[in-house]
């Protein structure tokens, strides 16, 4: 079953602090004589996208609930020429920056206040610059949207919520952007079983299916697969598997190539149920495989050059995850590619790229030189040498 990742690194990771005496000491990263990026530490917190002009956005413990024993809640947040700026919330606990053109438009999350003292706070979609957070629920043509893009051009494509009497999800785009004006209905893209998730600037949608199928009796979420549709469709198309029941999408370029994961079936010798990531284009799905001896791998970003980052178990670890990066053909394990003799003891999955090349992901610091054996999650920069 989907229900779970193989690794923690995006939210858990964010507030990791490890402290242990010297027999427990983690060594740095080997890292290589000749490395082909440099690193750059951001300091605390999870990045999750990066534009082309290197601003960051992702989110950070801000802070604990009050007695909470130190629970945390997280804030999105931008990294720009070495400052981390904190994104508000609409009154609640949470908020979430999730991505970024090159004008620095973010699109995110933020909770509002729950009514009651036992309400849970409610999430809304968000468009932030850094300064102001505009809450798009409160305007009409964005409303419950389960997808949404912001073009280069400025114009702006979202997925209306489910509409009467089928229940079909609808492409809408808006060409003066979040401003005043008229849109356009691009098309109905499919009915109440598919969940549209990924919007490029060609109006490609795509995201997930349910097949009907369940995984067990005990099963509430059932069989789920990758599909994606183009503008002037009838229906959408299935991407498939590679063998196993259910498939993902993590996201897509805008030269319609599609990343995501695929079941294969269960390893023959181990009986370990084994996760590929793949590349969908031109209505073929490549098996990018993993690390030497893992059975599990699963892209993050894409950029316009084809370059594909996320991470992969490894042989004998398969709990365990390196961040990689495939391209050329090729898969190449990102922490023997930054220089050595660093503070950084561990590089988690990466989970953004740009078309520069950057690439921003989590991992562990070494901090507080004299007394050894503390560590810290932070935000890494990979910038190619």
């Amino acid at each position: 079953m989907r229900l779970m990742r193989f690794v923690l690194f995006p939210s858990f990771l964010a507030t990791l602090s490890l402290t242990g005496c010297h027999q427990t000491q983690m060594q740095p990263l080997p890292g290589s004589a000749h490395p082909a990026y440099t690193i750059t530490d951001l300091g605390v917190g999870m990045p999750l996208a990066i534009n082309n002009q290197g601003q960051v956005v992702g989110h950070f413990p801000a802070g604990a609930f009050p007695n909470s024993n130190g629970f945390p809640y997280f804030h999105g947040c931008l990294w720009d020429k070495g400052k981390r700026i904190d994104m508000p919330t609409l009154g609640g606990w949470y908020s979430e920056a999730r991505s970024i053109n090159d004008s620095r438009q973010i699109i995110g999350t933020a909770t509002v206040a729950g009514k009651g003292e036992s309400d849970a706070d409610v999430t809304h979609t968000c468009l932030w610059d850094g300064h102001k957070l505009t809450d798009l629920q409160a305007d009409p043509r964005f409303h419950r949207t389960s997808a949404i893009h912001i073009t280069k051009s400025g114009a702006v494509y979202a997925v209306s919520p489910p509409q009467p009497p089928k229940g079909q999800f609808h492409l809408w785009l808006y060409p003066s952007g979040f401003g005043p004006g008229v849109r356009r209905d691009v098309g109905v893209i499919g009915g109440p079983k598919i969940k549209p998730m990924f919007i490029n600037d060609s109006g490609m949608v795509v995201g997930t299916w349910k097949t009907g199928e369940k995984h067990n009796t005990t099963d509430t979420v059932g069989v789920q697969r990758a599909f994606v549709w183009h503008r002037g469709d009838r229906k959408w198309t299935d991407l498939g598997t590679f063998g196993g029941r259910d498939s993902e999408p993590a996201g897509l370029n805008n030269f319609g190539q599609v990343i995501g994961d695929a079941m294969l079936t269960d390893d023959p010798v181990t009986h370990i149920w084994r996760d590929h990531a793949f590349l969908w284009e031109k209505g073929k799905m490549q098996d990018l495989g993993t690390l030497a001896g893992g059975h599990r791998s699963r892209p993050c970003a894409i950029n316009s050059k084809g370059q594909i980052i996320g991470y992969s178990d490894i042989k004998g670890n398969p709990l365990g995850s390196r961040p990689v990066l495939w391209e050329h053909g090729q898969i190449k394990n990102l922490t023997k590619l930054i220089p050595s003799g660093t503070q950084w003891v561990g590089l988690d999955g990466a989970t953004g790229i740009n078309d520069r090349g950057q690439i921003v992901g989590g991992g562990i610091v070494a901090y507080d030189e004299p007394k050894k054996g503390t560590y810290r999650s932070h935000a890494y920069l990979l910038t190619p040498r």
